[in-house]
């Protein structure tokens, strides 16, 4: 495991590799797409144990700190999708050079999965995707923003004192400026462009099953070898586990067994 700065000198961006650990050795290297905000926090430790797992299975990995979050440069009001996407495109290339890998698999979890797919549409040496839980609908996601920040200062001492606006300014002490709420409302994974891939996997755990009915929607735009894993249940939406680690060790290990089964 390496810890790394990668990116420009201007927007410093924090990694960590994980070379691969056992033969035969992966061709196909991995970035792991983290959650933002309060998210970010909860899978932190879940994507370390997904990258030690995949490390072991011959895949050189890379987890990252989007700008502004995290070790890596930038305030959190710097953020945004258009640099996330950016972000993203960045981690690529540094795996491919210094794991000497031709192409790359993207995991993401939740916002990094949409994430993912988009930056999906415009490379072509992206071999696989695997979006776990991924964000369906960009307005959708404020709207639960909203509702889980209401709820979670609905118990909290003095949350008499807190005039909720109709847009989210703040969530779990992460903020959520303008420019990141214009650019989250035009996220829409149903829009998504049909790619060069040569697979999508799908991890639905999510209470609902949202990512579940996405890729059972009629006429999506993906190709068609989809797997559906045994959906467990995922908890993003309850405030009393905004500051709990996701802890779900068998949701990580079969997630790992997908990019296994999939990606050589």
């Amino acid at each position: 495991m390496l810890p790394l700065y990668f990116g420009t000198s201007t927007a410093r961006l924090f990694g960590v590799y994980h070379p691969a650990q056992s033969a035969p050795v992966r061709t196909c290297g991995v970035v792991l797409c983290a959650p933002g905000g309060h998210e970010y926090l909860r899978a932190h430790r879940a994507l370390r144990q997904l990258a030690m797992i995949l490390s072991g299975a011959g895949f050189h990995v890379l987890r990252f700190d989007y700008f502004g979050s995290g070790d890596s440069a930038g305030e959190a009001e710097d953020g945004g999708v258009a640099r996330w996407i950016a972000d993203i495109g960045t981690a690529i290339e540094e795996l491919k050079d210094t794991a000497d890998v031709p192409r790359v698999a993207l995991v993401g979890l939740r916002l990094g999965a949409t994430l993912a797919a988009r930056v999906s549409e415009d490379r072509t040496d992206i071999d696989s995707l695997l979006l776990w839980d991924p964000v369906i609908s960009g307005r959708t996601y404020l709207q639960d923003l909203r509702r889980l920040q209401q709820r979670w200062l609905r118990d909290r001492p003095g949350s008499r004192w807190f005039a909720f606006s109709p847009a989210v300014t703040e969530v779990i002490g992460f903020p959520v400026t303008p420019t990141m709420r214009a650019e989250l409302a035009q996220l829409d994974l149903q829009a998504l462009r049909r790619t060069s891939l040569r697979r999508i996997v799908v991890a639905a755990s999510d209470n609902e099953g949202a990512g579940r009915d996405w890729i059972l929607e009629p006429g999506m735009a993906l190709p068609p070898e989809i797997a559906l894993p045994d959906r467990p249940v995922g908890d993003w939406h309850r405030p009393e586990l905004v500051h709990t680690a996701l802890l779900m060790p068998r949701v990580v290990e079969r997630v790992a067994r997908l990019m296994q089964e999939h990606v050589r």
